[in-house]
Parts: structure tokens; C-alpha cells; sequence
């Protein structure tokens, strides 16, 4: 494999290790370049899209000007909302209960991590990923970055509102792909169905539309991305690699096609460089300041006065 499948999926990783059928390079030619075509269509669209990972906030995003961050294939995202008055992490909001908000994020954070660390042992800690609505106060992103570094936690994914994603790569299954990726509660399972139909010809047609039909919604995208690399390294698979390239798109969106979203990785650190404003200040305002500290490579010390 080229790299390891997010986490839960190592039987994946062993499904996929399949034995080859045939020793004729498919069409005559060499598997390598049939991955590098792959590659180079993955590199353009995860730098569009932000990357695989998926934050959805119903809150308005503050704009990113500028390109985003591409987040590494696999990354593991937790879940972490700041609306106009409350920090919300994985649905569950936080501060209700008298417990101050980063005192209570980071304890949750840790316990997430160890519980996550218990079942992956080999897989990095989940990246905390933090959308903030617009007119969230600074004082409340304050707390949230300050629960993040509580936890141990030295850098968060900042998520910005996106663009549209690329166009779809045109070819025979486009149409059916746009309708399975808007179907947001059966995406995954239209989604499998079209690539388990292109993927006939070829050793994992079962395995890999299957696995990913049961695997977690945020490893979606970097497990197709990895299988269909692995597909593509058989010489005996028979696949048309613009309608694979299609159905990537399809998971790499996701069902939102109007919502792709925008990341930024920031740093955090006690000696960092500080960001201060008053704690009604509204993020969009706040966010500027934030954003120049994370393209100058620094980390950042938050401040609410």
C-alpha cells in the first residue's frame, strides 16, 4: 500500500492486497503511469478542496482569502463548532453545566484522543478542526483554542467558507455520480454502486465499494483515494480511469457540492505570538490577524482582553 488507510481500515488494507490475476499490462501499458495520471488529478483537487477532510457547520464561515492548506490524505478530524454563543464539540454543547468552556473541551479533547489512540495505536492523533461562524465572539474562540491546547493539542485545522469544488472529470458515469453525491443520506451507498459497476473488470470490484460503504463518512475520501491507487497498480485491472477519477470527485465532495470548504492549519503554543482583541470582537474582524500568524509559520497565543 502506499500509505496506511485512516483509521479501522486496516482490513481494508488487506482486502485490497489482492493477488494478481493476470501478468499482461492492461492496454500495454505500464500500471505506473495509469497511478500518476491518478496522482496528478488527486493533488489538483484535494489543493481546491481543502483536502479530504469534511467539517459541516450550519453557521455562515468567515472567507479565506487565498489558497487554502492541503490537508494530508487520511487525516482524522475532530468536530469542533463556535457559533455566535456557544462551543459545540461533535454535537454536544459545552459550558452549559458551569464548567468553564476550555476546561471542559480539553478534558473531553484528551479522552477522545486516548480513546481513539486505544483502538489506532499506529495512526496519529485525530487533528481537532474548528469552524467558526463569522459573527462568533473572539472571546469564545479564545476558549475553544485554549480547551485545544489544554488537551495537548498544538495544532487545529481553522475552517474557512469554501468554494465550489472542481468540475466533475467528464466521462461515462458523470450524471450518475452529481445525483448519487446530492442524495446526502444514500450518497455512500449510490456512490458504491457506481464504482462497483466501473470496477467489474478488476480484482477488487467487490471489496473496495463495499468497504466503503461501512466505513466512517470522514475516511471515506482518503480510502477510495488509496484503493483506487492500489486498483490502478494491477496490471490486470480492466478500468476506465476517467469515470474512476469521476467517483472520486463524488466522494471527495461528498453530497455538498455547494459547500466546499476551506482549511487552515494554525499552531499553538504558550511562547506564541499574540492575537488580541476583546472578547465581543467578532471572528471575521479577529480572523485576519490569525490567519497572517499561520502563513508566517508561527504559532499562535490567543488573547481575549
Amino acid at each position: 500500500m502506499r500509505g496506511k488507510l485512516a483509521g479501522g481500515s486496516r482490513a481494508v488494507a488487506t482486502i485490497l492486497s489482492v493477488s494478481l490475476v493476470a501478468a499482461v499490462t492492461w492496454a500495454g501499458e505500464p500500471p505506473a503511469k495509469r497511478v500518476a495520471r491518478f496522482e496528478a488529478w488527486e493533488r489538483e483537487a484535494l489543493i481546491k478542496l481543502g483536502g479530504p477532510i469534511r467539517i459541516w457547520s450550519q453557521a455562515r464561515l468567515a472567507e479565506l482569502p487565498g489558497a487554502s492548506d492541503a490537508l494530508e490524505v487520511g487525516a482524522r478530524v475532530v468536530v469542533i463548532e463556535v457559533t455566535t454563543a456557544k462551543v459545540v464539540l461533535e454535537g454536544e454543547a459545552l459550558g452549559e453545566n458551569g464548567v468553564p468552556v476550555s476546561k471542559e473541551l480539553g478534558s473531553k479533547l484528551e479522552d477522545l484522543q486516548k480513546g481513539f489512540k486505544a483502538r489506532n495505536p499506529e495512526a496519529p492523533d485525530r487533528l481537532p478542526g474548528l469552524a467558526i461562524a463569522a459573527d462568533a465572539p473572539w472571546g469564545l474562540v479564545v476558549e475553544a483554542l485554549e480547551g485545544i491546547r489544554a488537551s495537548g493539542g498544538t495544532k487545529v485545522a481553522l475552517v474557512f467558507a469554501g468554494v465550489r469544488p472542481p468540475p466533475i472529470p467528464s466521462s461515462a458515469v458523470s450524471a450518475e455520480v452529481i445525483a448519487a453525491a446530492k442524495d446526502r443520506w444514500a450518497s455512500a451507498k449510490k456512490l458504491s454502486a457506481v464504482l462497483r459497476k466501473i470496477l467489474q473488470r478488476c480484482a477488487v470490484s467487490a471489496e473496495l465499494p463495499d468497504a466503503l460503504e461501512h466505513v466512517n463518512p470522514a475516511d471515506r475520501p482518503s480510502i477510495f483515494l488509496l484503493g483506487a491507487k492500489e486498483s490502478l497498480e494491477q496490471p490486470s485491472c480492466d478500468v476506465d480511469e476517467a469515470a474512476l477519477r469521476a467517483v472520486g470527485w463524488g466522494y471527495l465532495v461528498d453530497g455538498r457540492a455547494q459547500v466546499g470548504q476551506k482549511a487552515l492549519v494554525l499552531s499553538l503554543a504558550k511562547e506564541g505570538v499574540e492575537v488580541a482583541f476583546t472578547a465581543k470582537t467578532k471572528w471575521n474582524k479577529a480572523a485576519p490577524a490569525v490567519i497572517k500568524v499561520a502563513r508566517d509559520g508561527k504559532a499562535l497565543r490567543p488573547n481575549a482582553r
